[in-house]
């Protein structure tokens, strides 16, 4: 590759390693209260007992709490964050390959722009504490491999892909439709690691909490969503917010040491008669989660340098430094400025740029998945935004491209 191939992810893991470098300023606890979101707590606990050698009791996956422990182990927080920011820019160099691809008429440097795009929306979630960056690596891997007919890879990162997200248990009708659809064999490969990681985190579950799911936190999610599209009905989303539960945080029934939530049988079935019963309702939540989650991974940096900004007394110990993360929220004028410079780049990914099958139509579609399962789980939009974006890398280039060419006609 020559060295324009490398201005894009240089310039992204760059930034990201800037934004770094002043949450880090002020020492360890500063750092954790940047860097974390409301349920960053559960995830240390779990990473905790790992690099103890014991099984933790979390509704967690084990993916993240296992990345934690092993990049942890020299410098702590840091060494986390920093693994992040160079998978950043890796990620970065792996989009811009992916939209040549897949907008092979497009010139380098609108790949170059569209893979930057990319890496601008996961800047933020590339030094937080969460599971929202790592998991569009691997969704966004997993079907680049099932593009590329590449069985091993699909396979093992469908497999890390269930490992991060509980909400991968719905998409193997989504990947079993693709290997029917499409007839590569590599999308086989990828059904079958995303099974087997999602069997993993059932005998996890099993063992740890006797439930046969691979967590609670799609049931909790649901949940959620069907308590605030139908007024009246208790207990509400934000009495479900565990410890540190601020904007963008997710429900927890859990309890700080680890006791396992309630189990309710026919949670999903209830779910189904609920929409069912107040489809308009549904209806508009569902719309607002679209809108809200879209511009998350956008206002999360903005976020970042917000708090930074807001100053106070330093925490006392690592449990006051997350449970400070959720203060001081965006105010509404700054989300509203985020939504209108968002606006031309979500354009520039969702507008069809052609019509080859491999160019939009499967990322399309799974994209499309995404947003729509994103939508029944107020709390987890970003997880499952981000491997869309990354997913349409390749239509960014292709429109990128077009409006090039029309601007030099002119």
């Amino acid at each position: 590759m020559n060295a324009a191939s490398w201005r894009a992810p240089a310039g992204v893991a760059s930034a990201a390693a800037l934004l770094l470098a002043v949450m880090a300023w002020r020492g360890e606890r500063w750092l954790l209260v940047f860097a974390s979101m409301g349920d960053t707590w559960e995830y240390l606990d779990a990473a905790a007992g790992l690099a103890a050698g014991s099984l933790p009791k979390t509704i967690r996956t084990l993916g993240y709490p296992a990345f934690l422990a092993v990049t942890a182990a020299p410098i702590g927080i840091l060494g986390v964050l920093a693994a992040q920011v160079v998978l950043l820019g890796w990620t970065v160099w792996r989009v811009q390959g992916f939209a040549a691809r897949l907008a092979p008429d497009a010139r380098p440097g609108a790949h170059q722009a569209a893979a930057a795009l990319v890496g601008l929306f996961c800047l933020g979630h590339s030094v937080t504490l969460m599971t929202d960056f790592l998991c569009a690596l691997a969704v966004f891997s997993a079907f680049d491999a099932g593009l590329r007919d590449r069985r091993g890879a699909a396979f093992g990162w469908g497999l890390a892909a269930a490992l991060l997200r509980p909400t991968w248990a719905m998409a193997p009708p989504v990947v079993l439709l693709l290997a029917l659809w499409d007839r590569r064999s590599a999308w086989w490969a990828l059904l079958a690691g995303l099974v087997l990681g999602l069997g993993l985190s059932v005998a996890h579950q099993r063992h740890t909490a006797d439930t046969w799911r691979p967590s609670r936190v799609v049931t909790m999610n649901l949940r959620g969503f069907t308590q605030t599209a139908a007024p009246g009905l208790t207990p509400t989303c934000d009495a479900l917010r565990g410890p540190g539960g601020g904007a963008g945080s997710e429900p927890a029934d859990a309890d700080r040491g680890g006791a396992a939530p309630p189990q309710r049988r026919g949670d999903l079935e209830a779910f189904a008669r609920r929409v069912a019963s107040a489809p308009a309702a549904h209806a508009r939540l569902a719309a607002g989660m679209v809108l809200r989650y879209t511009l998350a991974p956008v206002e999360r940096p903005v976020h970042i340098v917000w708090q930074m900004s807001r100053g106070g007394d330093e925490p006392p110990d690592a449990d006051s430094a997350v449970q400070r993360s959720g203060d001081h929220p965006l105010p509404r004028w700054v989300r509203a400025i985020c939504f209108v410079l968002t606006l031309p780049a979500l354009l520039l990914l969702a507008w069809p740029a052609g019509r080859r099958r491999d160019r939009w139509i499967l990322p399309m579609g799974v994209g499309l998945f995404l947003v729509l399962v994103s939508t029944i789980a107020p709390f987890q939009g970003e997880r499952m935004r981000l491997p869309a974006v990354l997913l349409l890398a390749g239509n960014a280039a292709a429109n990128l491209e077009h409006l090039v060419r029309r601007w030099w006609r002119r």
